[in-house]
C-alpha cells in the first residue's frame, strides 16, 4: 500500500526489507547499502511521519530503523496506516 501511494503521487522511493520488517526510503534508487543511506529524503519522511504520529499511526521516526507489523494487527490496522500514510504525505507536498 504504501509503494502504491509513493507511485500514485510520483514520489520517489521504496519499501524495502521483509513484508514484516521494512523501511521506506525515499529517492530515486532503492538503497543497497547502507551508504546510500545519504540519497534518502530526509525532510520529507519526517515531516510525512510527524503527521501519521498525529493520526494515532506510530512508525518509527528514525528512518534508518525499520517499521514492522505483527501478528495482533489486522488488514483494518494496516489499511489505517496506509490512509494515514496518504493523507500525511498529501498534507507535507501540498506544503
Amino acid at each position: 500500500g504504501l509503494a502504491k501511494v509513493l507511485a500514485d503521487r510520483g514520489v520517489a522511493g521504496h519499501v524495502v526489507g521483509h513484508p514484516s520488517m521494512f523501511s521506506l526510503f525515499l529517492a530515486d534508487e532503492p538503497p543497497t547499502e547502507f551508504r546510500h543511506s545519504v540519497r534518502h529524503d530526509a525532510h520529507t519522511y519526517d515531516a510525512v511521519v510527524f503527521r501519521m504520529i498525529e493520526k494515532g499511526v506510530m512508525p518509527c521516526p528514525d528512518a534508518l530503523e525499520p517499521w514492522f507489523l505483527n501478528a495482533a494487527q489486522t488488514l483494518d490496522d494496516a489499511d489505517l496506516a496506509v490512509e494515514a500514510f496518504s493523507d500525511s504525505l498529501d498534507e507535507v507536498l501540498a506544503g
